[in-house]
């Protein structure tokens, strides 16, 4: 007990900022370093943008120009510049992601991995037999119950309830 209680007074005597938790701090960093570390190699491993494709537009004729950019559905009116660069500009969003689509990305997947999971869809949720569940129903829901089991649709809400409970 009195090491314990010397323990204890040692500690309160130590000021609040300079006492760590060092398996705290630990812990923090290697979480921030692998999040780091998995947000950079995702950024690195990005498709990268294509520095040549201006140059073989300019080579292009205006014709040839207009003819890609249909195919790529994109508006053909415009100068020779405009179409290069609505042309780069198209290339750069497909094959470029942002970094911000990259963060997107990535902390999306994070939720998802952290999430409890989502109940199938493919579940029917029927209620038990409980007076609880019922009550929760709207009359037509309730009705529609009662259909599905060959019952009578007539009454109240209670009477209603009270009728799937001794089915």
């Amino acid at each position: 007990e009195d090491d314990f209680f010397a323990s204890l007074e040692e500690e309160l005597s130590v000021p609040q900022a300079a006492r760590t938790d060092s398996s705290v701090s630990d812990i923090e960093d290697d979480f921030f370093s692998s999040l780091e570390e998995e947000l950079s190699t995702a950024v690195k491993t990005a498709p990268k943008k294509e520095t040549s494709k201006s140059q073989d537009y300019s080579k292009l004729t205006v014709s040839s120009l207009k003819d890609l950019l249909k195919e790529k559905g994109l508006p053909v009116a415009g100068k020779k510049a405009d179409l290069i660069a609505r042309l780069n500009g198209s290339s750069q969003k497909k094959n470029e992601p942002s970094v911000a689509d990259v963060e997107d990305d990535f902390f999306a997947s994070l939720d998802e991995e952290l999430s409890p999971p989502k109940p199938s869809a493919s579940k029917k949720m029927v209620p038990s037999e409980s007076k609880q569940d019922y009550s929760t129903l709207t009359v037509p829901n309730l009705k529609n119950l009662l259909k599905e089991k060959g019952l009578s649709v007539s009454g109240k809400k209670a009477d209603l309830i009270a009728r799937l409970q001794e089915a």
